[in-house]
């Protein structure tokens, strides 16, 4: 069983042994089956090698996987009219956590925070400190009947 990370590209090397063909003639691809699809990888064969890139899978597959599912998978080989299978198994799918998340309301945090002011009760506040203010002066300025010399030089 072969491991690939959902989000991640792959490489896979295979060793082979060709006999009976010359291996400039083969061609093939690395089939991954999910739900009756086949996503096919084309091969590179390099001397006794052949090498598949496999690009990270979300962005190819459609379908919704979920993190340890197994999916088929193999290796085509086509060397002039003969088809082979030279390897099968199953590939598990490793997919990290994630969290995706959408904006669902943008609101101004001032609209909800601002402070209101009730104008009556200012109003109110302001005539009972004047109240109070004339009641303190008029305590302090008491009429005299006595005249002063200042207000006798103005009669004058």
């Amino acid at each position: 069983m072969i491991l690939i990370k959902f989000n991640e590209a792959k490489r896979i090397k295979f060793d082979v042994n060709v006999s009976g063909f010359d291996i400039k003639d083969i061609r093939g691809s690395m089939k991954l089956i999910l739900e009756n699809v086949e996503y096919g990888f084309p091969i590179k064969i390099m001397d006794n090698t052949i090498a598949v890139e496999i690009p990270p899978l979300n962005d190819i597959m459609k379908y919704k996987l979920v993190d340890g599912q197994s999916i088929k998978a193999q290796l085509d080989i086509i060397a002039g009219d003969t088809y082979l299978v030279p390897w099968k198994d199953m590939a598990k799918i490793d997919i990290p956590v994630t969290v995706e998340a959408s904006m669902s309301e943008i609101k101004d945090i001032m609209e909800s925070i601002r402070p209101t002011i009730n104008i009556e009760a200012i109003e109110e506040e302001v005539k009972e400190i004047k109240e109070k203010k004339v009641e303190r002066i008029e305590e302090k300025v008491k009429p005299t009947k006595n005249k002063s010399k200042f207000s006798k030089a103005m009669e004058k």
